[in-house]
């Protein structure tokens, strides 16, 4: 194994699932979605044809929802930063 998919690997899993939900806080403003619950989704990738690279996904709201597949791929369910309901699914290539 490389080093430098290993230290991806390590990468992925350190950035795998960032998330802060609490369920408790109430919106300043319907007008503002900062002030929502959010979910984000990060990994690192590994690009065969040479370097590496982020996805990322975002959403906000209470019920939102978020997966990470380390080196792999990352979704997250919730509202999107127009009010929208959206599944977002991002995957390494």
């Amino acid at each position: 194994m490389s080093k430098i998919y290993l230290f991806l690997m390590i990468l992925g899993l350190a950035l795998s699932s960032v998330a802060f939900a609490d369920a408790d806080s109430a919106p300043a403003s319907a007008e503002s979605p900062e002030q929502y619950p959010v979910c984000t989704s990060v990994t690192a990738c590994y690009s065969p044809y040479g370097g590496h690279y982020v996805i990322q996904c975002q959403t906000f709201g209470q019920g939102c929802q978020f997966w990470t597949v380390p080196g792999y791929s990352v979704q997250c369910t919730g509202f999107d930063y127009y009010g929208r309901w959206v599944n977002l699914a991002y995957r390494c290539y």
